[in-house]
């Protein structure tokens, strides 16, 4: 025999002892057969110990030839004779094993039939292919439209970034389910194709223990195997986690920023009050204009020390408190500090159109702004017995009256004492500063006397965000303007009037000789601590300051309370007043003018209480919500969807073009039982696949115990569990040996 022949002893061996205890079967059964009664013929005896003998000395027989046979090739025969010789050399003492007898199966099918599949499988495998391909198709597809819209506004693609967010939120959960299925059904596919091609045992044992990450790689250590196909099974099976992470980290929602150059509109005090030159427009704009003046006088003291006012505004700073206290740079701009409320110029701010927008963020502007500037002295000589004509503003004076306190206002040129034509006889250039007097009637010792100048400032606003908006330099105007002493209450009569009398409008209300909210606010901001029956008194410097900022404040509410509380439109600003020049042009006769009443408009009160605007140029970044890809994961994902594409592609290309025979899963039912002479199952439906085979012998019982069970050395084998039998297949025991 050549040695590249199959070893055919164990099966002939098989076959032969199959046969012998058939026939030692029968001859059991034989006996158990005799009647009790009377006893077997020693014919019978004779002919039943001669076919016996026969049957003996054939199987010897052949036997002999199969070992001669082995022999011949170098086999060891030595334990097979030695079973075959007993102490008599006689087979009387061999174990004796019961056939096991077929079961009927319910269903098994019994003619023989050629391997096909049905036309519902085939349909349903259709379908599942098709729906695996797609699903790869859709996390590629997601990668793809992640990285096209990589930056793009969220604001302009609300729906998509809806669904690509929902896709980030379920990709974790369904990738590795889908790679899974979709891998491990290749891995299946390629087995039974190298199945029935032939292969080692290694590769077909590497396929099969191939149906996720961590099976791999406990099939790598139990086979104790390196190889090519179980480092590449690894690497592929760590793409379900990549792809898993890939999928919700592809992308985020982020912030983007792009520099712009625009220009926003911000209000301008003028002094134009040509509004309030009727009684009715007079009577309702200084009552709306007074209720403005006292929240803002009613603010939190953090509002009254914060950059913004308490609708928003941005304050102006006093520049007189950083003059030669803060080195100014080359350019003349001094930086602003954080400070208390005397540090602004007044407590109403600047409206700005477009600040408060929540997409742009870290823009600056330059905004000029005029305010009254005062410089006071204070006398402390007087008393409150002292009369009041001896406290009044030498020369000749107006003046505005409430409960607590006088104020008084006149020209500085004292030797002009026509009042009606009020400036138009003096030139700008010749003016003296107007002079105002403060005097109380509550119980107090002080009078104050202030010049009030005009401060032409230039502020440069900063926003890091619309909430946090601030001045952050200021320096004196570059724009044209009067002198200093001709300020904006000089345009024409109506300014100083409705200044002064509407600042103390709102406290005519009260209790004679004693302190109202205008007094207290003198003394100390902080009105929630102040004493409602009397004030202490603060020094010259904090009256200066406070004082100039009710004026401010007021004279702010005066020229466009709307715009301040409201913003800016077009109901509350003018917009062509945009020369950028604080010097008003004079008339063909030479003389100071109202603008307001020069513009040309067929109906002013239908743009009452307007206030004008200018514009300002910035850069501002504007910040918006975006698409923001991760080129890592975006990479990562199209791999793996790209490998799961052509994975799901492979188990229909197998199943038509290469696989012929039957599904063969890797399972007790489809292995275990299939052509295995210790299951009593019929030897026909070797054409079932897998399904059909788990589906008939579901409640099948089978047991891995011992076959030889009376003998001294065991085997252990996958059998039939037949209650109602004697069984075979034993129970495996400890300590026992097997072969």
């Amino acid at each position: 025999m050549s040695t590249h022949q199959p070893n055919l002893y164990w099966i002939t061996s098989d076959e032969r002892e199959h046969q012998r205890l058939a026939l030692l079967e029968q001859e059991i059964d034989i006996q158990r057969g005799a009647s009790p009664f009377s006893a077997l013929s020693t014919d019978h005896r004779s002919n039943l110990d001669e076919h016996r003998d026969t049957t003996n000395v054939s199987l010897v027989e052949q036997e002999d030839e199969t070992l001669a046979d082995q022999l011949s090739t170098g086999s060891t025969v030595a334990d097979n004779m030695a079973l075959r010789t007993s102490h008599d050399g006689a087979l009387a003492t061999a174990p004796l094993h019961r056939e096991k007898t077929s079961r009927m199966i319910a269903g098994w099918p019994y003619p023989p039939k050629p391997i096909t599949t049905p036309i519902y499988v085939k349909f349903l495998n259709g379908v599942f292919d098709v729906l695996l391909f797609a699903c790869s198709i859709a996390f590629l597809a997601f990668a793809i439209a992640v990285n096209i819209h990589d930056q793009d506004p969220v604001a302009g693609y609300p729906r998509l970034t809806t669904t690509l967010l929902r896709a980030t939120k379920y990709g974790p959960t369904v990738f590795p389910i889908l790679f899974a299925s979709i891998i491990g059904r290749a891995a299946h596919a390629i087995l039974l194709w190298r199945l029935e091609r032939g292969g080692r045992i290694g590769i077909l044992d590497t396929l099969a223990g191939s149906t996720s990450l961590t099976s791999t790689v406990i099939s790598q250590l139990q086979l104790r195997t390196v190889s090519i196909l179980g480092v590449a099974l690894l690497v592929l099976w760590s793409l379900s986690p990549i792809g898993g992470q890939a999928s919700v980290r592809i992308m985020t929602i982020g912030p983007k920023d792009t520099k712009i150059n625009d220009s926003l509109w911000y209000i301008v005090n003028s002094g134009y009050l040509g509004a309030y030159s009727s009684a009715e427009t007079e009577i309702q704009g200084d009552s709306m204009a007074g209720v403005v003046f006292v929240a803002a006088l009613m603010g939190f003291p953090e509002t009254k020390s914060s950059p913004l006012d308490i609708w928003g505004n941005v304050k102006v700073p006093r520049i007189e408190g950083y003059e030669n206290v803060v080195t100014m740079d080359h350019d003349g701009w001094y930086e602003i500090k954080n400070s208390d409320s005397d540090a602004y110029s007044s407590l109403v701010g600047i409206p700005i159109l477009g600040m408060n927008q929540s997409n742009f963020i870290d823009f600056a502007m330059q905004i000029q702004s005029p305010y009254f500037s005062l410089r006071c002295s204070m006398n402390t000589t007087v008393s409150e017995r002292d009369p009041i004509d001896d406290k009044v503003l030498p020369g000749s004076a107006s003046n505005a009256t409430s409960f607590s306190s006088i104020l008084y206002w006149n020209i500085s040129n004292l030797d002009n004492v026509s009042r009606d034509s009020w400036r138009d006889r003096v030139l700008p250039e010749e003016a003296l500063p107007l002079r105002i007097k403060y005097v109380p009637t509550y119980r107090s010792n002080f009078t104050l006397t202030c010049d009030i100048t005009q401060s032409y400032v230039e502020t440069e606003v900063r926003c890091p965000t619309p909430s946090t908006c601030a001045a952050s330099r200021i320096r004196r105007s570059r724009l044209d303007h009067y002198p200093a002493a001709w300020t904006l209450l000089d345009i024409s009569w109506r300014p100083p009037k409705l200044l002064f009398q509407g600042m103390l409008k709102p406290f005519t209300n009260g209790k004679v000789n004693l302190p109202q909210l205008f007094d207290r606010y003198l003394a100390d901001p902080d009105l929630i601590n102040s004493n409602f029956a009397e004030v202490s008194q603060t020094t010259e410097d904090k009256y200066t300051i406070r004082l100039g900022q009710m004026l401010n404040t007021y004279f702010s509410c005066l020229n466009g309370f709307f715009a301040i509380t409201a913003g800016i439109n077009n109901d509350t600003a003018f917009f062509w007043d945009n020369k950028h020049t604080f010097k008003l042009p004079p008339n063909v006769n030479g003389s100071w003018e109202d603008l307001y009443d020069s513009t040309g408009l067929s109906n002013p009160l239908k743009k009452i209480f307007q206030t004008r605007a200018w514009t300002s140029e910035i850069t501002k970044v504007k910040r918006e919500d975006v698409i923001v890809a991760h080129s890592v994961w975006v990479i990562a994902l199209c791999i793996a969807s790209i490998v799961l594409i052509v994975a799901s592609l492979v188990v229909p290309v197998v199943r038509h073009f290469f696989a012929t025979g039957v599904d063969v899963a890797m399972n007790i039912s489809s292995l275990a039982t299939r052509n295995n002479p210790h299951m009593s199952l019929p030897q026909t439906g070797t054409y079932l696949d897998a399904s059909d085979r788990a589906r008939l012998l579901y409640n099948y019982q089978v047991r891995l115990g011992d076959a030889d069970s009376m003998a001294d050395v065991g085997s252990l084998v996958i059998g039939s569990l037949d209650r109602d039998e004697v069984q075979d297949v034993a129970r495996v025991r400890k300590r026992r040996l097997y072969e």
